[in-house]
């Protein structure tokens, strides 16, 4: 995987959930293997995902996460995934601005404003 960054917790549906959450620059789209997590969850076969250990999973729904200052939406629903997986490159795609220093990773809107950060880890 690529260059990793962790969000330690995350406000679902009003209420704080300690998961950690990686700012993932190796991976291809948001997903999660707690489907708990997403709200709005629509039950829908997708791509089989390979893991880092070359096991697979299968995409079995989608939905949105979010905290106080943003949410993600189209965040899949992967069995058997073992991480919360944010991905760099559709994070890029639908306009926000990743800005990667030495010790942390600051996400921004299109006006630069300051949307989260997480430690680099």
């Amino acid at each position: 995987m690529g260059t990793k960054t962790s969000l330690n917790c995350l406000c679902v549906q009003g209420k704080q959930v300690q998961q950690i959450w990686y700012l993932d620059s190796g991976c291809s789209r948001h997903m999660t293997g707690c489907k708990a997590l997403l709200t709005s969850y629509i039950e829908k076969n997708g791509p089989a995902v390979t893991f880092g250990d070359n096991k697979r999973g299968r995409t079995r729904g989608y939905g949105v996460i979010s905290n106080r200052n943003i949410s993600f939406n189209d965040v899949a629903y992967v069995e058997g995934l073992k991480h919360n997986l944010l991905s760099i490159s559709q994070l890029c795609d639908k306009g926000f601005l990743v800005d990667f220093k030495e010790e942390k990773c600051i996400l921004k809107d299109r006006n630069g404003n300051h949307l989260l950060s997480a430690d680099r880890s």
